[in-house]
């Protein structure tokens, strides 16, 4: 099932903790093949509302009164032949190229757009999505952006053959694999979490199937495109049912999670992957740390160190029992005992593992996860007092070096020095001249 995340507007009101907005997600792919009667020319044509003619067979796909397409765009290597951007010949090119009854002649991927963005930001997100995964690898690509009243998508349609300066190569069986599937699903959730702060949202969506995401909730059914223009008409079905079902399920579970799980809750042996944003101390704790967040004096103490900051407490067990820290600008905080992780990786969030890491008295951290929430969790590390030495887990750019010596968060590096010779008229027992050994700092005078 695809992994629908949804604005859930009642979380504030009913649990007193802010409540977490998504972006709609939706990534599928499928494989346009002759064996299930279709072809790439008709494909494209209908997706780009056009007029193609197959030369293969002589059929007219003409979709010209199609309505809904507001933009696309043609992207290839820069290698490739001038006919690459040319819809109609690319696609028959394609079409010629293959001789099996059953060949794969191209692969489609559709993705939802952040209605968050604007259009012209969407077609920004696309151009470098599809830059960088797919034409990079040497693949042509077709994108069409469907821009319908609260159904805005694209389509984009691959080529399976490299392209050089020669036309259409050999087929890449590494494009096949699903572990790229995955890296594609991952990498458009990137894309858009990254423009989606760019134009300053506060949605973010997550590739991830609820349960890696550690949620209980049931997914609810994909509803279609048939099943859409039946509500609007007015008319229900059985999906609609179901879903409404599920629905009041997922609310009732959030309600309950949302209560202060008694402290005898038995401990689970899950626990957050590492690769996850996250924090520990260095060297590791041990998983029997994490009996301390059901101590009461703990809590307490926790809740003193946050008194000032807005932050909402509450216990969970999902990956194991927690300490759950919302944070009132969004976001929340998980402290397992031995290990620190965050939902989304922000800034706010990164500063309160910080202090958190503070508060439960860790010496040395190590950091993982994405490369901006390890910058972040080190420029605020060393804004609380700890030493670079003390960071594990990111690897600083002279630009972040710069920055922590400008605002006095880390003290200049030792200068170099050389040795220097010369002559205070005492003999050297090795070269029997006179010598004497000074240091020197590189570049400088003395």
């Amino acid at each position: 099932m695809l992994p629908l995340a949804t604005l859930c507007d009642s979380a504030k009101a009913e649990w007193g903790m802010p409540a977490k907005i998504m972006a709609i997600y939706h990534f599928s792919a499928r494989i346009i093949s002759r064996s299930a009667g279709r072809s790439a020319t008709a494909a494209a044509a209908y997706r780009a509302s056009e007029r193609i003619r197959d030369e293969r067979t002589g059929l007219v796909f003409d979709y010209r009164r199609k309505v809904g397409v507001a933009w696309k765009q043609i992207f290839a290597p820069a290698d490739a032949p001038v006919w690459a951007h040319d819809r109609a010949q690319l696609f028959n090119r394609v079409e010629v190229g293959e001789n099996r009854k059953d060949a794969q002649v191209a692969r489609e991927i559709v993705v939802a757009l952040p209605h968050e963005l604007s259009q012209q930001r969407q077609i920004d997100l696309l151009s470098r999505f599809v830059r960088r995964e797919f034409v990079a690898r040497g693949m042509v690509a077709d994108v069409c952006l469907h821009a319908k009243a609260g159904n805005q998508h694209a389509h984009i349609l691959l080529t399976m053959r490299r392209i050089g300066p020669n036309g259409f190569g050999a087929k890449d069986v590494t494009w096949n694999r699903k572990e790229l599937l995955e890296e594609f699903r991952a990498a458009w959730a990137t894309h858009c979490n990254r423009r989606l702060r760019v134009a300053g949202a506060k949605a973010s969506i997550d590739h991830r199937s609820l349960r890696a995401q550690g949620q209980t909730r049931r997914p609810t059914i994909h509803e279609g495109p048939s099943l859409t223009a039946m509500r609007r008409k007015g008319c229900t079905s059985r999906t609609d049912n179901i879903n409404s079902l599920i629905t009041q399920e997922n609310n009732m579970s959030r309600e309950i999670a949302g209560l202060n799980m008694p402290d005898e809750l038995p401990p689970e042996k899950k626990w957050p992957s590492l690769g996850d944003n996250s924090l520990e101390p260095f060297p590791p704790g041990h998983f029997t740390d994490a009996d301390v967040v059901f101590d009461k004096n703990y809590r307490g103490r926790m809740k003193e160190v946050f008194k000032d900051d807005g932050v909402e407490f509450g216990l969970g067990s999902n990956f194991g029992p927690h300490l759950r820290l919302v944070l009132p600008a969004g976001g929340e905080v998980r402290d397992y005992g031995r290990l620190i992780a965050c939902e989304n990786g922000s800034d706010a969030e990164a500063a309160a593992t910080v202090k958190l890491a503070n508060a439960k008295g860790w010496k040395q951290i190590k950091i993982h996860g994405a490369e901006d929430f390890r910058r972040a969790v080190w420029l605020e590390a060393l804004r609380t007092g700890y030493k670079p030495e003390e960071i594990k887990g990111y690897e600083a750019t002279t630009m972040d070096l710069k920055l922590a010596r400008d605002l006095s968060l880390a003290p200049p590096p030792p200068p170099r020095h050389e040795i220097v010779r010369g002559h205070d008229g005492r003999k050297d027992a090795a070269s029997g001249n006179g010598a004497k050994t000074a240091l020197r700092p590189v570049g400088r005078k003395i």
